[in-house]
């Protein structure tokens, strides 16, 4: 179900082109699942189970949602398979770590997030209506207020369904 659109507009000078303008689009939508297994809100968990994509563990105590920075300087922390589980990573963080070119980092985050031991999920809080953040999405401070809004999110969504989870925001930054 798409939603509202957003559109940004850049203007770019380069030597070859001059003066270029970039437009980009995206559409918020209302129906991106949050991945936690056994949700009866959203309908659309149920199928990526089928699918045996990776959700969510509701046995477990706390939903962790790591921020750019903590992803970056600890990665190595985030890879030890028996550590950290139910991590959600905020699409936020993966446009972060592209724009860093922390292209190995974002390799092993989807890889974390693709294995099934490790009950972790891609949010994509970017395109989502509930959780989208304005401001330009280079800005350090945008990509934390973005993952402090995903994070409380899920906190409200889980408190809809009177689940006891807590979700625990993992950074480096200190405010």
């Amino acid at each position: 179900m798409l939603g509202v659109r957003s559109e940004s507009v850049a203007f770019r000078r380069s030597k070859r082109q001059g003066l270029t303008m970039s437009v980009t689009e995206r559409y918020m939508r209302n129906d991106i699942p949050c991945g936690l297994h056994g949700c009866r809100t959203c309908t659309m968990n149920a199928e990526l189970a089928r699918k045996g994509v990776p959700l969510l563990d509701v046995t477990l105590g706390q939903i962790l949602v790591p921020d750019a920075s903590a992803v970056s300087r600890f990665i190595a922390l985030f890879e030890q398979e028996d550590e950290l589980k139910n991590l959600v990573f905020c699409q936020t963080v993966i446009d972060a770590l592209d724009r860093r070119n922390r292209t190995r980092t974002m390799r092993n985050v989807r890889k974390i997030a693709a294995d099934p031991a490790r009950s972790s999920v891609v949010f994509a809080n970017e395109v989502f209506a509930q959780t989208r953040v304005h401001g330009k999405s280079a800005d350090v401070d945008r990509d934390t207020r973005a993952v402090v809004r995903a994070a409380e999110w899920y906190r409200q969504h889980l408190e809809a369904q009177n689940k006891a989870q807590r979700v625990v925001i993992l950074t480096q930054r200190v405010s």
